[in-house]
């Protein structure tokens, strides 16, 4: 088996800037962290280099610490098409439902809106409000950008769907009721 420790590094307790909690990580000989909300973009200016899926999004989920170098990696794009071809391998996908504009839900949006093209040959339309589209930069940017608001049911394939807004600390975040 493997020999490992996994330890959390919440920035909230550690009252650290992200660059101090890489920086006494990579000190500290780990071999990598993961990353997540609100340090993927964050994070980014103080890495040595970024692989292509990390630059192409400008967020980082995982950082590996290889011959004194600290190099950003992405996998949610991948993760998310790799999961769909291993699990739903024969599934028409007919939209992708956004919730809220944080990098892990929109960040690889544009990744993923070409796998799936790919995939379908078609543009699969990605629904989200405004305030999410508005946090999106170019690199984010699906094809085919639907509108959803609060209150708006829509339809996708066989599936009615119906945004409600949720609390959370992003530009109008929502949840998706599907009838």
């Amino acid at each position: 088996g493997l020999r490992y420790v996994y330890r959390l590094l919440d920035l909230d307790v550690l009252r650290r800037p992200v660059a101090d909690v890489l920086a006494a990580a990579r000190l500290a000989g780990f071999d990598g962290l993961n990353v997540t909300h609100p340090a993927k973009q964050a994070v980014v200016p103080h890495l040595d280099e970024l692989s292509p899926e990390a630059a192409a999004l400008g967020a980082v989920n995982t950082v590996v610490f290889s011959r004194g170098r600290a190099v950003g990696h992405n996998t949610d794009a991948t993760g998310f098409a790799r999961s769909l071809s291993r699990g739903l391998p024969d599934v028409r996908i007919d939209g992708v439902l956004v919730t809220h504009e944080h990098a892990d839900h929109v960040g690889a949006a544009r990744i993923l809106d070409e796998k799936l093209h790919r995939r379908q040959g078609r543009r699969v339309p990605f629904w989200m409000t405004a305030g999410t589209r508005r946090g999106l930069d170019d690199r984010c940017r699906p094809t085919r950008l639907e509108r959803a608001e609060p209150g708006r049911a829509f339809r996708v394939g066989r599936f009615t769907i119906e945004p409600f807004a949720v609390p959370h600390d992003t530009r109008e975040p929502v949840s998706y009721l599907l009838d």
